[in-house]
């Protein structure tokens, strides 16, 4: 894990690196907290299931959420229109925000 990330791997645990101290770190839990919310609400709300496309919330997770979010962060994969590389502006970072952001309520501490 690179210094001053994080990251949430559902059904396994949330880690954050070591170098990530104080209000920061607590503001990433919360961050992190929000993929965790993603994944244990949207797709259970969301359910996309069709005959040909089972909704297995973990696959989905991954495959829309987790794998995506690696990718952005990754050199050469993150040039994605508008966004200038910024992975706090990728929409599985505006999701897993707005997710924290229900939960935490006034207690929220931002990203």
């Amino acid at each position: 894990m690179a210094e001053g990330t994080g990251v949430t791997l559902p059904g396994i645990g949330i880690f954050i690196h070591s170098s990530v101290k104080g209000r920061n770190r607590e503001s990433m839990l919360q961050h992190e907290y929000g993929h965790f919310l993603d994944y244990k609400l949207s797709f259970d709300l969301y359910n996309t299931s069709t005959p040909t496309i089972p909704n297995i919330p973990i696959l989905n997770f991954y495959l829309q959420i987790g794998i995506p979010s690696i990718l952005n962060l990754t050199p050469g994969f993150n040039k994605i229109p508008g966004l200038d590389g910024r992975h706090k502006d990728f929409y599985t970072e505006k999701r897993a925000d707005w997710w924290s952001k229900v939960f935490f309520g006034d207690m929220w501490l931002g990203n």
